[in-house]
């Protein structure tokens, strides 16, 4: 998941989304390209602690979307990546949905995205 400026009550929502799930099976790396916001790594520091499954990489430089994803990418280490934006929200059986779809061994797995509106802040 690369992270630029991220409103915190998304970012947030995107990390609750993934620890959610009920499927277990899961590696969330999330890079911050070098956002100059100080709540994005604080966020992303805090949920790093609270489960060894969220792994960060910290670049120094901002780098664009595609060096952040790459950063991703070459760090991951399990059999499957999928991608996921940092204002993106997961639905609780994500993850099971796309490891059963992978059953057969298929050569990629597409899913799909439902776009809604921002939420307002109070």
């Amino acid at each position: 998941m690369p992270v630029y400026n991220t409103d915190p009550i998304w970012l947030k929502e995107a990390l609750d989304s993934v620890v959610a799930q009920w499927c277990g099976a899961w590696e969330l790396i999330c890079v911050d390209d070098a956002s100059p916001m100080p709540h994005v790594r604080e966020i992303l520091k805090r949920y790093g602690n609270l489960d060894p499954r969220i792994r960060l990489i910290l670049l120094d430089r901002n780098g664009g979307i595609a060096k952040a994803t790459n950063a991703g990418i070459f760090a991951a280490i399990g059999d499957y990546v999928a991608f996921l934006d940092h204002g993106d929200y997961l639905e609780p059986d994500a993850v099971y949905k796309l490891l059963r779809a992978s059953k057969g061994e298929p050569e990629l797995i597409y899913s799909h995205e439902t776009i809604r509106e921002k939420p307002s802040q109070v």
